[in-house]
Order: C-alpha cells, then structure tokens, then sequence
C-alpha cells in the first residue's frame, strides 16, 4: 500500500504537517518529502515567507509558515511561532525565510528578528536551533554554520 502525500490547491493554504508524538517523522520518506516541498514552497516564493520548523526529542514534529510579506521584507509576530511551538510541543526551532531577489546575505532586519527570537525562546526554554536563508538564486545562509547564533 502507498502513501501519497500532497498539498491541497484547492484552498491555496501553505503546507503544514502535524505529526504525533510518538511518530518520527524523519522515518517517513512521504514526510520527509513534504519538508522538502515546504522548503521549496518557501524558496521559491516572489514575497518573502518565513516559516518555522518546530523540533522535539524525537525529531521534527511538524512545520509551517507563520507570515508572508512583500518582495523585500516579512514582519514576524513571535505569537504566531510561539503557536506552533505548542501546537507541535516542541523545545527547539528552525527559522527558515526566502530572500527572493537572490541575496542570501542577512539584513539588519534579519539579524534583530532573529536575536529577538533567539532572547524571547529563552525566556519559553525553547532553543533556535538554526535560522537559514534560501535565495531565490538557490544559495543558502545558515546562521549556525557562519557563527551567527
């Protein structure tokens, strides 16, 4: 018996995956497919997204985008992650966002979203564990490996 796993056009929502505790989803090819499909969504966008990828014990528990914003910016609200850190239970998150104009080089506004972030999970125990930056052009910026966390 196969699995398909798909995102539903229909309504046009962005994809999110919620995944039970007892369930590794690094063990699932159909899941791990859809991290790559949110991932590309995310890439590939004209606006700049930024989503969350929300980690527990047992891997990743699910993820999502949490604001969209314009050619050249996204206004992050911490509520909207602290959400799906509950919803997913989790104690540990990737930030991800788009630079569609190609330029994975973070921006001022970057850096202090993302410090902010970083001070306001430890305030929840909750840990950051990443955030990357995906170029429309296909580079990638990751915080954690340039030191920047």
């Amino acid at each position: 018996m196969k699995s398909h796993w798909r995102r539903s056009n229909a309504q046009n929502k962005p994809l999110q995956v919620d995944v039970d505790d007892s369930y590794n989803i690094l063990n699932c090819i159909g899941v791990r497919m859809n991290l790559a499909n949110f991932l590309q969504q995310i890439k590939e966008s004209p606006v700049e997204l930024m989503g969350v990828i929300y980690h527990n014990a047992k891997g990743v528990a699910g993820f999502r985008i949490v604001a969209e914003g314009t050619a050249d910016q996204c206004k992050v609200n911490f509520v909207d992650i602290v959400e799906g850190m509950n919803d997913f239970r989790s104690n540990m998150i990737t930030l991800v966002h788009n630079h569609p104009q190609g330029e994975v080089r973070p921006s001022t506004q970057d850096l202090e979203m993302t410090y902010d972030t970083i001070d306001s999970c430890k305030e929840l125990n909750v840990t950051v564990r990443d955030h990357l930056i995906l170029g429309g052009n296909g580079g990638i910026y990751s915080f954690a490996e340039n030191g920047a966390l």
